[in-house]
């Protein structure tokens, strides 16, 4: 032991192997002997060690928690589930092995798991900061950025020179579509670690994605400034060059890293996306097929590449090689939607959201202020757009995806005592009920939406929750972006989205079954629900978007406002998320799918 804590580990190896030979019994000198190989990187030779620890003596927590390390430091953490879950059990006191347990989950493709873990840490040492840090981590990680931020918040409140955790209440809160005060959270850092560039690289994406783009270089810069050569830095100049609509000059910035024997993985993706958008696909495809090549290349890295190789394919007209690029895009990811449950949950919402529901609950408009627009759609239907042309009228901010309204059915199974599930619980809600859960909602997007009379809401799955807003908020007013369902798939296919929420994407069957269901919800909340709603056509708003707009403006109780002309100017709307458009829309991705309408089985007329 002195020889190995002296860090002269061939002689500390030796003596323990002596001993061990005198004594093979010893759970102790074989966890003494795996932390040793651990030590020298050999983690292969630590995990055999540990595990012969488990054989002498099951019930060593320490050789269960050392067997999992080692095979996390082998990236086989699906295999270190169990024996990290087994030290746990053994030594339930410590949240430290909960915490290595919420890592190897989170790791191994099962980051519910870690969230449940990381909760039963909080809530059994609730001053434990590093378990409420790694919850916020691990919420970011399951898309829900409001939890996240209140456990970075907590983290920062209790430890105000805690750097991560600015860093990370930033992350969630641009996550949440909240950018101002994710500025700030980015600032503070700054502040706090002036030489740090990873605040300076955050800010200035943030910048970028607002269109503040003068702002942006200006961290850019001065991150570079402290850490000359950056990557991330690097790359975020380099992506602020191609939003500027310069992807030749964002291609110099990256050239030398490009050019370079083994370029890192994140610069080729910036350099694909780079020379895609010189309007340069030749070059790209050839690029990106040599960088696929390359060994070790993760496997994201590879999808992500494939899927820009397919659209560079796609403008040159070779749509069979397209369609296989996208296919090895997605390939990892096929599993991820059951098409069987997504069509239960919809039958399920139909058989609770009834006429009769709606009659015996029947609520009577009273003023809101802002009134929630929906707007609900499939992806890459227009609701984007449609979003920051509204938001541009001095009435209505864009609030973004908002989050409420899922998060709400959570409350509906609380309210009614949780003997049902959601959405069998909303025929237990009382009328006292739902004014509260009305009064939570007004002061949630009260709280984002300043002196603006309407808040706009395009959270992808709030077509699920039409009934509930109906219930709960009977001033919401909804708008429906349809657009031709095969130019829909097309547009959904030929993307990977980072929302794991719309991983039906991944598969032409997915996308079949996700229209599908979301046409018979719309149809049905058509029928039941006590509202009209509004069908706007993808095809209409960006053929002539002014007369769409006063469309949704009147069906608003708004007059029409010059400043909805210029949407696409830099600061005109007012939106909480990264504007979609700074430029005049056009048609030009009308009928794109056309190509590809045989590799859909789509019925005519969904959304």
């Amino acid at each position: 032991m002195e020889r190995h804590q002296a860090g002269e580990f061939e002689d500390a190896h030796c003596l323990y192997r002596e001993y061990l030979d005198l004594q093979p019994g010893d759970p102790e000198a074989w966890c003494l002997l795996g932390s040793l190989e651990g030590n020298r990187g050999r983690h292969a030779d630590a995990g055999e060690a540990f595990g012969r620890a488990i054989e002498v003596a099951g019930g060593h927590a320490q050789a269960h928690i050392g067997l999992g390390t080692s095979l996390m430091m082998q990236g086989r953490a699906s295999e270190a589930v169990q024996p990290i879950a087994a030290a746990v059990s053994l030594a339930p006191d410590h949240p430290e092995l909960r915490l290595q347990l919420s890592l190897a989950q989170a790791r191994s493709g099962r980051p519910d798991e870690a969230v449940r873990t990381l909760r039963e840490v909080v809530s059994r040492w609730p001053d434990h900061l590093p378990g409420h840090y790694n919850l916020g981590v691990a919420l970011l990680e399951t898309d829900d950025p409001d939890a996240a931020a209140r456990s970075f918040r907590l983290v920062v409140d209790r430890d105000a020179g805690n750097l991560p955790a600015r860093i990370g209440l930033g992350r969630a809160l641009a996550a949440a579509n909240l950018p101002d005060r994710a500025s700030q959270a980015f600032r503070d850092a700054i502040r706090m670690a002036p030489g740090d560039p990873v605040p300076k690289v955050l800010l200035g994406n943030l910048q970028r994605s607002l269109g503040r783009f003068d702002e942006a270089q200006a961290a850019f810069d001065q991150a570079l400034e402290h850490k000359p050569g950056d990557l991330d830095a690097l790359i975020g100049r380099a992506e602020l060059e191609r939003a500027r609509g310069q992807a030749g000059r964002g291609l110099d910035l990256l050239r030398p890293l490009l050019t370079s024997a083994s370029p890192p993985p994140r610069s080729l993706l910036a350099g694909a996306r780079l020379m895609l958008a010189a309007d340069d696909p030749e070059a790209a495809i050839e690029r990106i097929e040599t960088w696929l090549g390359q060994a070790g290349l993760a496997t994201v890295t590879q999808a992500v590449l494939q899927s820009v190789r397919g659209q560079a394919l796609d403008r040159l007209g070779r749509f069979d090689e397209a369609w296989d690029a996208w296919a090895a895009s997605h390939r990892d990811e096929v599993t991820r939607f059951d098409g069987r449950h997504f069509s239960a949950a919809i039958d399920a919402l139909q058989a609770v959201y009834t006429v009769e529901l709606f009659a015996g609950q029947r609520r009577e408009t009273v003023a809101m202020q802002p009134r929630p627009l929906l707007i609900v759609g499939s992806p890459r239907s227009g609701k984007s757009i449609l979003e920051q042309m509204l938001a541009c009228h001095p009435a209505v901010n864009g609030g973004g995806e908002l989050r409420y309204l899922g998060a709400m059915t959570d409350n509906v199974r609380r309210l009614t005592g949780g003997s049902q599930a959601y959405p069998a619980c909303v025929r237990d809600l009382s009328q006292a009920d739902l004014g509260e859960l009305g009064a939570e909602y007004g002061s949630a997007l009260q709280s984002i939406a300043g002196d603006a009379a309407w808040l706009i809401d395009t959270q992808p799955t709030n077509f699920l929750h039409i009934g509930l807003a109906a219930l709960v908020a009977p001033a919401v007013r909804v708008v429906l972006c349809r657009r031709d369902p095969v130019d829909t798939a097309w547009a959904c296919y030929s993307r990977r989205f980072a929302d794991r929420g719309l991983a039906f994407a991944s598969t032409p069957e997915g996308i079949g079954v996700y229209l599908d269901g979301m046409d018979r919800i719309m149809g049905h909340w058509r029928e039941t629900v006590p509202m009209e709603i509004l069908e706007i056509h993808y095809e209409e708003l960006v053929r002539q978007p002014r007369d769409s707009v006063e469309r949704v403006l009147g069906f608003m109780d708004l007059a029409w406002d010059e400043a909805c002309a210029d949407y696409a100017h830099t600061g005109r709307p007012t939106l909480r998320s990264a504007p979609v458009l700074r430029e005049p829309v056009d048609d030009r991705e009308i009928g794109r799918g056309v190509p590809y309408k045989h590799r859909f089985r789509l019925r005519p007329g969904t959304v």
